[in-house]
């Protein structure tokens, strides 16, 4: 015990032990077991105690390890908890064995987590449609799910297929990628896309500011101003900047030195220019001012001349 001492009138007291220490003591147990929760802790009490209270590990649970965090009550430092990797000994747990081989006994307030064993990751399934030999939902052996793999899956290509328009739908949305650039052994594809591969042939369509928008069929070679001219070009005076949208998401700007090629199911789209504003009678308020000007100078100089 730490010596102090005292002074004149200061008082003394002494509590019964139990005022200083806690008698609700407890662990909890979280994370991939059949029953988290709270639970009383026991003198002695072994990690594997608290996940046998639990209901055991769960079916996707990682039982070879599992993490202990400890309070750390030392007010000097910004550490808060401490974390303990601690190996589990099952058979301890079947009641095979007196004591685990670790041993780790839990302490007041121990929080132990259970995390999920790697092997039991989501699988990925990715469907694959349009001009393949047998379309279908691709359920992936492993993450690592490249373009190359999904082709081979559904039986390759058929004669009619084009990547260059080919595109992936990812939560809902077009993603922006050019599958014919890409590195085809790159696994690049998550659980949930769909790869829809399209037909070297189709429509492009012109859109916004021009003369007559229109639907063309795709012809090979063909750029977005041919398709622009034969809409009967920009409307005059209000047609602005022109654009491709792609199948696959990319956009790519039309102008003066820029003309990209166009493929199946493309938009060329010209924007109308933004209307100016215009101030109605700036120039009678300018005349006005101008002409009030004027006179009174006139004014002023007939004044100076009758003086």
């Amino acid at each position: 015990m730490k010596e102090i001492t005292l002074k004149p009138f200061d008082r003394v007291v002494l509590f019964n032990k139990n005022v200083i220490e806690k008698n609700d003591l407890s662990v909890a147990v979280s994370g991939y077991v059949n029953s988290p929760g709270s639970f009383e802790l026991e003198k002695d009490m072994y990690v594997e105690d608290a996940i046998l209270l639990s209901g055991g590990f769960s079916d996707l649970a990682d039982q070879t390890v599992v993490y202990v965090n400890r309070e750390e009550l030392d007010p000097t430092t910004d550490i808060s908890s401490i974390k303990f990797t601690v190996s589990i000994d099952k058979q301890y747990i079947m009641g095979l064995k007196d004591k685990p081989s670790e041993g780790f006994v839990l302490g007041s307030n121990d929080i132990v987590t259970v995390r999920k064993d790697i092997a039991f990751d989501t699988q990925q399934s990715i469907k694959v449609s349009g001009e393949v030999n047998y379309p279908r939902t691709v359920v992936a052996e492993s993450k690592n799910v490249s373009l190359n793999y999904l082709i081979d899956e559904v039986g390759g290509l058929t004669d009619y297929a084009l990547l260059k328009s080919s595109y992936v739908i990812r939560q809902g949305k077009t993603l922006s990628m050019n599958l014919n650039g890409l590195n085809k052994n790159k696994p690049v594809f998550q659980n949930g896309d769909q790869l829809i591969i399209v037909k070297n042939f189709g429509s492009v369509t012109t859109e916004g500011a021009v003369e007559n928008p229109s639907i063309f069929n795709w012809e090979k070679g063909k750029r977005a101003k041919y398709f622009i001219s034969n809409s009967g070009g920009k409307l005059n005076k209000i047609g602005g900047k022109a654009f491709v949208i792609l199948s696959n998401g990319n956009t790519k700007k039309v102008g003066f030195l820029k003309n990209p090629r166009v493929y199946p199911g493309s938009k060329v789209i010209v924007n109308y220019k933004p209307k100016k504003e215009r101030k109605e009678g700036a120039f009678l308020n300018t005349t006005t001012t101008i002409l009030g000007t004027v006179t009174g100078a006139l004014t002023t100089i007939l004044l100076l001349e009758r003086l």
